[in-house]
């Protein structure tokens, strides 16, 4: 392997990874400590709250438990892993660090190292948010931990009337915890027009923080804002969620353009904003993810991105212009209401130009194609029915995975419908992708469960390949306390294709596009390609990895219960009328169990060539090389299982005739 450790960074978190050629005979997991630049000593330990296997079993051991507050001056975690993660608290960020790994024998409270393994050390590491040109941003956004269970104790405990209490103080510790500096982030732009003077330019979709609203209506007419309808996730009137900014931000001075799309057909998705100098000239644009809402800062996870770059501004203020002259073509209501005529021929003709790859420093190069960039509307279809036409965004990010040499990396919202060919995808995509080529290094969150099950289903044994979807501990079980896992429908928000992150042909793709064909037909969008940038790619590869891990252990662990509810309504006779009852809750099935290897030896897995945690090892180590086949054993399977899906589909039927409210 080229690199037997290593330390990736972005504002948010270190992501540290290392390697042995062999299992380490009697090696019981690994402390790793934190050292400061030209620090001498031991260093700051990592401590964990998900650290050993037995803690979910020996509850009353004495230790930490995984809700109980970090102690600073306690003893280092034993991690039984390759990898782990170091979140950064404010005061260590941009302090260049690196980490020594080292392998310890005997149990938690007794380890001394293992004679004759010589420790680890990573290169020097600065968690920022500054890539050249590029600067980018992650908020913590992940709401089943068992740190917030505990934050949200004095509230009434884990509940979303108990977060959306705690996010209402914009001052308060849950906020300032879930957003991280991705509020700093989204206001950078307007806090530099104030600063320098000059003009915003901003086309956003959900538009509901008060704090944000309030840094908007300062920027009086120096802001020109094309904002779209939002209805919210209550189903209310028609754009009753904006409505309230609408009103202050026609008040405060600024050019207000409001963009009255038909909702059932199209949104007004993008999240970007313009700066421009005193003199007119575009300096900087900021995109992402983020919608300018509580719920974008802290609930979701989400991401922001701030280029530096003439050339780039000057393109996303062409398709600003684009969109405020398609929306002024036809008369705006002066109550909101749909119009049709939007998303014209015109619009859509500037649209499908390909872009501009424009030099940025350094060794970067970046595109921006906007949507609705196709003739038409996406095209009506039938079940069966196969893809429509792909559209050229997609046909370019689809070009890249396509010739991906080593890994990809996702995190995804809800790109399209799972079941239908054409309602294509990204996630669909690289189903088809690993399928054809299953060495590539597939690894990826998506908030819709469905399309998680579809991939899962559609996963050959020799993929290399996961994706999985947001989960939480469903039940208090000692030593952990039940979370929540979701406030509203968004959970990963997150728009984020990554390719091959160490190799210096990396692409990193992201804004608002959601990623599926609907939103290439039919939407305001913008979907960012940065080709080059290896610190970027790596900052965003440590944001996915973040996510998905977090993930992977509560969806598995899930799916072990989803799987045992359904085996015990098939054994009790596989009654129809019966699939919804209490008795087959999957939380009555939950238990947080740690993955060990087949023979208790929690380094098996890790080198077993038929497990994925072997190839995973090999990855964050192994420089941009391909990654070698996977062993296949008899009776490896993927997807839902026989009784699955009968109890699936029982529930689906008794659910349906269920009379609403």
């Amino acid at each position: 392997m080229s690199n037997p450790c290593l330390a990736i960074a972005n504002n948010d978190i270190v992501h540290i990874a290392w390697s042995f050629d062999h299992p380490i005979p009697g090696c019981s997991g690994f402390h790793i400590f934190r050292l400061k630049e030209g620090e001498s000593g031991p260093g700051t330990p990592l401590q964990s709250l998900v650290g050993f296997e037995d803690r979910t079993t020996h509850s009353n051991s004495g230790g930490a438990q995984p809700h109980d507050p970090v102690d600073p001056h306690g003893p280092p975690a034993l991690i039984k892993a390759f990898k782990w993660r170091d979140l950064l608290s404010l005061n260590q960020r941009d302090v260049t660090v690196h980490y020594r790994i080292v392998a310890m024998q005997g149990d938690e409270a007794n380890a001394t190292p293992v004679a004759g393994v010589v420790p680890l050390v990573t290169a020097p590491v600065t968690p920022n948010p500054d890539y050249g040109a590029v600067s980018a941003w992650f908020n913590r956004g992940i709401l089943s931990t068992q740190s917030l269970s505990r934050t949200l104790k004095p509230y009434g405990g884990p509940s979303l009337q108990a977060l959306q209490k705690a996010l209402a103080d914009t001052t308060g510790i849950t906020r300032k915890h879930l957003t991280g500096q991705l509020q700093d982030a989204v206001l950078s732009l307007l806090a530099r027009r104030e600063r320098e003077g000059g003009d915003c330019y901003a086309s956003l979709y959900e538009l509901t923080d008060d704090l944000l609203i309030r840094h908007l209506e300062a920027a009086k007419d120096k802001l020109h804002i094309i904002l779209s309808n939002n209805t919210g996730d209550a189903k209310k009137p028609y754009d009753a969620a904006n409505h309230p900014a609408r009103l202050r931000l026609k008040h405060s001075g600024a050019e207000l353009i409001s963009r009255y799309l038909p909702e059932s057909r199209s949104i007004g998705h993008n999240k970007f904003m313009v700066y421009a100098d005193t003199d007119g000239v575009p300096r900087a644009v900021l995109t992402g993810s983020t919608n300018w809402t509580a719920s974008g800062l802290c609930t979701q996870n989400n991401n922001a991105v701030v280029v530096e770059s003439h050339d780039l501004a000057t393109r996303y203020l062409t398709y600003w212009k684009s969109l405020k002259a398609d929306t002024t073509a036809w008369p705006i209501p002066a109550e909101a209401a749909a119009v049709n005529e939007l998303q014209a021929k015109g619009l859509r003709a500037a649209d499908a130009k390909p872009p501009i790859e424009y030099p940025l420093v350094p060794h970067t190069k970046a595109a921006m194609w906007p949507s609705p960039n196709t003739e038409h509307f996406i095209p009506k279809a039938k079940t069966g029915d196969p893809p429509p036409a792909t559209p050229p965004d997609m046909h370019e990010l689809f070009h890249a995975c396509r010739h991906a040499k080593q890994a990809i990396l996702v995190l995804v919202f809800q790109p399209g419908a799972s079941g239908s060919s054409s309602s294509w995808t990204i996630i669909k995509e690289l189903a088809k992708i690993g399928q054809a080529q299953p060495r590539l290094f597939i690894r990826g969150a998506i908030s819709d469960e469905a399309e998680a099950l579809e991939f899962e289903a559609g996963r050959t044994a020799g993929m290399d390949a996961e994706m999985v979807a947001p989960a939480g501990i469903l039940k208090d079980i000692a030593p952990w306390q039940r979370e929540i896992y979701k406030a509203g429908h968004a959970i990963v928000h997150d728009k984020i294709v990554v390719i091959d992150p160490f190799h210096p042909e990396c692409v990193v793709a992201t804004g608002s596009h959601n990623l599926g064909f609907k939103a290439s037909y039919n939407n305001d969008e913008n979907l960012l390609l940065v080709r080059g940038n290896q610190l970027l790619a790596q900052a965003y590869a440590a944001h996915v990895a973040d996510v998905f891990e977090h993930y992977r252990w509560r969806w598995y662990n899930k799916r072990s219960a989803e799987r045992a509810a359904a085996n015990k309504w098939v054994t009790d006779g596989k009654k129809k009328a019966t699939a919804l009852d209490p008795a087959y809750d999957t939380a009555k099935f939950f238990n947080a169990e740690i993955p060990t290897g087949a023979s208790g030896d929690w380094q098996a897995r890790y080198f077993d060539p038929t497990r994925l945690a072997s190839l995973e090892r090999q990855f964050w180590v192994g420089g941009h090389a391909l990654l070698p086949e996977r062993q296949l054993v008899p009776g490896m399977t993927s997807g839902l299982t026989s009784a699955e899906v009968a109890f699936r589909a029982a529930r689906a039927a008794l659910k349906k005739k269920k009379p609403g409210p």
